[in-house]
């Protein structure tokens, strides 16, 4: 794999029209320019580029299952973003622009497991709609799912795919940049069951030990929640309802402070951004075609993103900002307690839990996330662990959950963040 930067002059299938850049096809996506007015802080005047892309893709794992458990079936995906180049992926990562050829390339391996799945033998045991970064993408979703393969029959066409057991994968999930964001959305969408060791429930090995792993166990099983299920739905739609966002598309040359540099950055030109839109040549084996070019949001830096968790009550209970970000069309949605870029949120009492010296760090996972919209999008992913004297249980603007409530979200759509997704997968290392 190798992406190459290059004027946007030289990215032949690209074009700026209306404002707009664009594929020539007019499918794939687009970039946008976006204005938001609101009374968050964060978001009280903001104006930026957005990825448009309002096809809904396809991320699908194939599992079967053996005399020694659940297996799955892994692709080594190259995309230009992505820090070292390939990560493990699901077996099906396509936008509808890819699966159906619009590139003029090869079609893509198993898709009719997940498009049609009576007649591949496959049951398609998960399919849930999931929301893609909200301070980049504008309502975007992809259809998460998982396929049984009934008769196991299904073998790799070539080195590119390979079975993976379930204690393999569940290892792989504490590697920096091996899972991908896409499989670990899809991993934390499953039954769990498939990702724990034959015949055992979720966590069941650390029961009635003194463990993190046993914490989990019991957090996925109390009936003990501070809110009842429909007080918690109660409590995201009344936040949904409090915010005000004004949001309207503008022409790219119509955003404040931002430009198109030398022909070859679209950026920031008058203060911060966590990103900026560079031009790529990328070429490389193994994919549906060799070499093409395209558009790339580029973080300007690593983002630390915590996920904040305290025994309260007696169960282990994790904290979710309720987030407000621009391209959600619900408006909000349940966040990381902190991601520490100028475009989320901050909880001051989360900020000062993070630096207390009674904090424990259970977990910590470099992730290059969505590799083929973003370059080097570099996210620091962490499990932390809060004394429950510093964990602010009345706080108004998140809300605790127990492992056995965010189950729950995991099968419905636009309520778990992307970030929040991958964060949440560092703990099925413990299943």
């Amino acid at each position: 794999m190798k992406a190459a930067p290059i004027p946007f002059n030289e990215c032949g299938e690209w074009l700026s029209e209306g404002g707009i850049i664009k594929h020539s096809s007019g499918r794939f996506f687009s970039i946008v320019g976006y204005r938001v007015v609101g009374k968050q802080a964060h978001l009280s005047s903001l104006e930026q580029p957005m990825i448009d892309q309002p096809e809904i893709g396809i991320l699908g794992f194939l599992v079967k299952e053996s005399n020694n458990g659940w297996h799955w079936l892994l692709q080594a995906k190259a995309e230009p973003g992505n820090v070292n180049s390939v990560q493990a992926a699901p077996t099906v990562q396509a936008t509808k622009s890819n699966y159906e050829m619009v590139h003029n390339g090869l079609p893509t391996p198993f898709l009719e497991c997940f498009t049609e799945p009576a007649t591949q033998n496959t049951i398609l045991e998960t399919d849930v709609e999931q929301s893609e970064q909200g301070d980049r993408f504008l309502n975007k979703y992809n259809r998460n799912c998982v396929s049984i393969d009934v008769n196991r029959s299904k073998e790799p066409p070539d080195s590119v795919y390979k079975w993976a057991s379930a204690r393999e994968l569940r290892s792989s999930l504490l590697e920096n940049y091996v899972i991908n964001t896409d499989a670990r959305s899809v991993i934390l969408c499953s039954d769990w069951s498939k990702i724990s060791d034959g015949g055992l429930a979720p966590f069941a090995k650390w029961a009635n030990q003194q463990h993190f792993g046993t914490s989990l166990f019991d957090s996925l099983n109390t009936d003990h929640s501070l809110l009842e299920w429909s007080e918690v739905l109660q409590r995201i739609e009344e936040e949904r309802n409090r915010v005000e966002l004004q949001t309207s598309r503008i022409p790219l040359t119509e955003l404040q402070n931002w430009a198109l540099v030398d022909d070859l950055t679209l950026r920031n030109i008058n203060g911060y951004s966590p990103f900026q839109v560079q031009f790529y040549n990328v070429r490389v084996r193994n994919r549906e075609v060799n070499s093409w070019c395209q558009p790339l949001f580029k973080n300007t830096g690593k983002t630390d993103i915590s996920l904040i968790c305290s025994h309260i009550s007696g169960t282990l209970r994790f904290y979710f900002r309720l987030a407000a970000e621009p391209g959600f069309k619900n408006k909000v949605q349940l966040a990381p307690s902190v991601i520490d870029d100028p475009h989320h949120q901050k909880v001051s009492w989360c900020l000062k839990s993070l630096a207390h010296p009674k904090t424990i760090r259970h977990a910590s996972v470099l992730q290059s996330d969505e590799g083929g919209r973003f370059m080097h999008s570099i996210a620091n992913y962490s499990i932390y662990e809060v004394d429950p004297d510093f964990a602010d249980i009345h706080d108004n603007q998140g809300i605790w959950l127990s492992l056995r409530q965010i189950r729950k979200f995991t099968q419905m759509k636009g309520y778990l963040t992307n970030e929040a997704r991958s964060a949440l997968s560092i703990l099925l290392a413990w299943a």
